[in-house]
């Protein structure tokens, strides 16, 4: 009985981990051989939009596939819980696609690739190497200041010169983005200035606190409305204030929830 109790755990832990699997196929139901899926750990906004500002689009692969010839794949993650995959494959639009370890993703229709295009200028000038974040999908602008329509109706435009624009599919095919203004202030708590505070706008986190709790955004956008600070488990906000230097008091988190 003890030994097949062992087995019967042995089998269980076996089909918790046991890989991401699925069938890539085309629009006309033909399997695509040969497709690249590529597994990334998940994360969430605050590490994505942290990473953009840094300038890194491509995240640390986790594992890498292909499919066969009939369009099936296995992916291990290694045991890596939470996971993002990309399913890309030439001459088809990619496809990101949240997941689990052992998750069966069934059948994943890859279309034709976009044919629209969307330009970002500043000035009438097109601006290379600006990027386009779209849900988990990220892409960089090209010397015309080109990259493919997101899928989604709505996108953010980053690059370090301007300040981050949202885009919306019904505002056409052009994002226009502006050097916004400068945001200089401090972040403090009941024992005075605070130090490597996380300065946000819009939940994207734009600047650091120095030791003297100021900060500075170079690029802000012109009508933002509200700025928030994060260090550890202490935070707060602040609307923007009519005159003068915002000032960003924080406390911990389940006070500044409760105020």
């Amino acid at each position: 009985m003890r030994k097949l109790a062992i087995l019967l755990v042995a089998a269980v832990c076996t089909n918790v981990y046991a890989a991401i699997t699925g069938t890539v196929f085309d629009t006309d139901g033909k399997p695509i051989a040969g497709a690249a899926i590529r597994g990334y750990a998940a994360e969430n906004s605050s590490a994505m939009r942290a990473r953009i500002l840094a300038g890194k689009i491509d995240r640390e692969q986790l594992a890498i596939a292909q499919t066969a010839e009939n369009g099936t794949f296995s992916l291990d993650v290694k045991n890596t819980v939470a996971v993002d995959v990309l399913v890309d494959a030439p001459s088809h639009a990619h496809n990101m696609i949240p997941a689990v370890d052992g998750d069966d993703l069934g059948a994943i229709v890859l279309g034709p690739p976009l044919s629209r295009t969307l330009h970002v200028t500043s000035g009438g000038k097109a601006v290379a190497n600006a990027i386009v974040v779209s849900g988990i999908d990220v892409s960089r602008t090209n010397a015309a200041g080109e990259v493919p329509a997101p899928f989604s109706t709505s996108a953010y435009v980053v690059h370090p010169d301007y300040a981050i624009s949202r885009h919306s599919g019904i505002n056409g095919m052009e994002v226009k983005l502006v050097p916004g203004v400068v945001v200089r202030g401090r972040v403090v708590n009941a024992a005075g200035p605070v130090a490597h505070a996380i300065v946000s706008i819009g939940g994207w986190p734009l600047a650091e606190s120095g030791d003297d709790g100021t900060f500075t955004i170079a690029h802000a956008p012109d009508k933002w409305q509200s700025i928030s600070a994060v260090r550890g488990s202490d935070a707060g906000s602040v609307a923007r204030p009519k005159t003068g230097a915002p000032e960003i008091r924080i406390a911990p988190a389940a006070t500044f929830a409760g105020t």
